[in-house]
């Protein structure tokens, strides 16, 4: 499924299980997401292993036409490829210990071949970020996300975005070193 890396994996940092991938991809429905939600990126995932090769676990639409509208796991190189991404950032969050990361990365796992559900706030849900978010918030109760407030003809209501883990104060953008939320 590679078709180029739009980054070299050799000129990452080291990664960790826990750490945040971001993305920014190059479908219409990703420009969609990144418009509505004021966001350079329009999808994230988990670094949920590290050895023998990154692996990002994330609920998506498409990434994979094999596994189409669930949760899966991707390589890294194929995360980043130049068919599905513009571009990538990883951060990696601040507030977690190494083994709160370990238990939330188990628990994003176990949710591998779920079904992809793109709903609002108040009814069932499972899209990128609701994965982590859930997550965490087992992790730490009072882990909270600010949802943004659709009114658009095709989605109303409350809905979490990248943007929401980007624009978080503790976290450390690894990739790329001079990134922010807002360049």
């Amino acid at each position: 499924m590679t078709t180029g890396a739009i980054v070299e994996l050799h000129q990452l940092p080291a990664l960790k299980i826990g750490d945040w991938v971001f993305r920014q991809g190059t479908s219409v429905e990703s420009e969609l997401i990144a418009n509505i939600g004021q966001s350079r990126f329009s999808h994230i995932g988990v670094v949920t292993a590290i050895e023998p090769e990154v692996i990002i676990t994330h609920a998506t639409t498409n990434d994979d036409p094999n596994y189409s509208n669930q949760v899966i796991n991707s390589r890294l190189i194929d995360f980043s490829s130049n068919q599905l991404a513009r571009r990538i950032a990883i951060a990696r969050p601040q507030f977690l210990s190494t083994e709160q990361q370990q238990r939330i990365s188990q628990h994003i796992t176990a949710k591998i071949s779920q079904p992809f559900v793109l709903s609002q706030r108040q009814h069932p849900h499972l899209y990128c970020t609701t994965l982590i978010a859930d997550a965490i918030t087992e992790q730490q109760p009072d882990f909270s996300l600010p949802w943004l407030s659709i009114d658009q003809p095709v989605f109303r209501g409350e809905y979490l975005h990248p943007q929401a883990f980007a624009e978080r104060t503790d976290i450390e953008w690894l990739y790329p070193p001079t990134n922010s939320s807002t360049e």
